[in-house]
């Protein structure tokens, strides 16, 4: 079972390379605004009780921020 998971999180990952734009900033500002949300989000889900070791709840709610804060767009 824990290596069907692997198996399936390996082609979810590889196959979802997320891009995102912004109308005024670089992608250093991307980087920086990426581990400015990445902390919030930490931090958010500890302060709820909610589990920090898992990537893709920490990743949910980065892109959540990203979108909804600092006003980046996915592209794909």
């Amino acid at each position: 079972m824990k290596k069907a998971f692997f198996i399936m999180l390996f082609f979810f990952l590889g196959g979802c390379a997320i891009t995102y734009t912004h109308p005024t900033k670089n992608s250093q500002e991307f980087e920086r605004d990426r581990r400015e949300c990445e902390a919030m989000a930490m931090k958010n889900l500890s302060s709820r009780g909610i589990a920090t070791d898992c990537d893709a709840v920490v990743g949910k709610e980065t892109m959540k921020c990203l979108e909804t804060q600092k006003g980046w767009r996915r592209t794909n």
